[in-house]
């Protein structure tokens, strides 16, 4: 699934966290605003820790969740541009056969 997560804080601190923990799972696209694709079980990991993160009382944190479909609707005015990871497959002969590796999510690249 496609996902984007916003995020306010008065915690100067608590901001840096969520910013550290998201930057290491999805593109961060603007200053608390983060997306890409994640699996569920990853973004159900994601979610356990931000929540453990932030004070629900005065931090606010939005998930929304879309289809990978809707990447290709997407419209970015200005920078930064809509990345995601290159699918990329590397063939190789070897003695014993053909070796395929997938290096998918070697490098974002800008479309």
């Amino acid at each position: 699934m496609y996902v984007i997560i916003a995020y306010d804080s008065p915690s100067n601190r608590r901001r840096t966290k969520l910013m550290n923990l998201l930057k290491d799972h999805i593109a961060h696209v603007q200053e608390s605003v983060f997306e890409g694709p994640l699996d569920g079980p990853t973004l159900n990991r994601l979610l356990e820790r931000i929540t453990d993160l932030v004070d629900p009382k005065s931090d606010s944190v939005r998930v929304y969740r879309m289809p990978v479909e809707s990447w290709n609707k997407t419209e970015v005015i200005g920078l930064p541009p809509l990345t995601r990871p290159r699918p990329v497959i590397v063939v190789s002969s070897q003695q014993d056969g053909v070796r395929l590796e997938d290096l998918s999510g070697y490098g974002d690249e800008p479309f």
